[in-house]
């Protein structure tokens, strides 16, 4: 573990300065992943059916070297679809941690996109075609929602959740009200970005297993009601929120 005080000012500046990038990269997956970082490692990983695929850095110095020299451990796996093996460069320069990710995401990506099951293959197809409905060429400022997006998102959420819960019984009606419930739990930690992706899944899941449902709870949606919360906080907001206890 580093340790502050036994590293150089430059050594602590170039290693928040990397860290940021490194930060700046979790919101550029377009699919969820697991993030974690400490002192001296940053990781985001990928996870299905136990499989993992993960994208790792470690931050390495020799506190006891003069000069000290602050060093890059990157690792991913899969860097190729074909090979299903990890890959381990030396470096903390910008463009090639860029170029390792990119790689990474894009493989990432494929297996996202597709699937053995039927049921799975629908569904990430329609969670593609409902998000490029809906939020294809938007482009955020700010990737945080603020105070007050915050509070329509959740005034919105907890609508669309009773709406479904008070309503007739579907296929999986209890796992598209707990998506909706953990999303609006964790709403205040979300990026734009994270929200689209997993608002987009949900409603995906329930298009495909009560398409009837569907088209009832996101009718509102049409009048492009979500995508305008995102991008900032709605005017008229308890006209457009009625349409959805309606």
């Amino acid at each position: 573990m580093l340790e502050i005080r036994q590293l150089t000012i430059e050594n602590i500046d170039k290693i928040n300065t990397l860290r940021k990038h490194l930060q700046s990269l979790v919101n550029k997956t377009g699919f969820e992943v697991d993030f974690r970082e400490t002192e001296d490692l940053f990781i985001m990983s990928s996870s299905l059916n136990g499989r993992i695929f993960y994208f790792q850095f470690i931050f390495q110095v020799n506190p006891h070297k003069e000069p000290q020299l602050l060093e890059g451990n990157l690792e991913y796996e899969p860097y190729d679809p074909n090979i299903l093996r990890r890959k381990i460069i030396k470096t903390i320069d910008f463009e090639k941690i860029d170029i390792a990710f990119e790689n990474w995401v894009d493989i990432v990506g494929m297996y996202n996109s597709r699937s053995l099951s039927v049921e799975d293959s629908l569904i990430i197809g329609y969670q593609k075609e409902y998000s490029y409905e809906n939020f294809e060429g938007y482009e955020f400022l700010d990737e945080n929602f603020d105070f007050e997006q915050q509070k329509q998102l959740r005034v919105f959420l907890e609508r669309v959740t009773k709406k479904l819960a008070e309503g007739e019984n579907f296929e999986n009606k209890s796992e598209v009200i707990q998506s909706l419930e953990l999303m609006n739990g964790d709403l205040g930690k979300m990026t734009k970005s994270k929200f689209i992706l997993q608002f987009s899944k949900t409603m995906a899941s329930l298009r495909f297993h009560a398409f009837h449902i569907f088209v009832d709870v996101v009718e509102v949606l049409k009048k492009e009601m979500l995508k305008r919360m995102i991008v900032g906080p709605l005017e008229g907001f308890d006209n457009w929120i009625g349409a959805i206890s309606s």
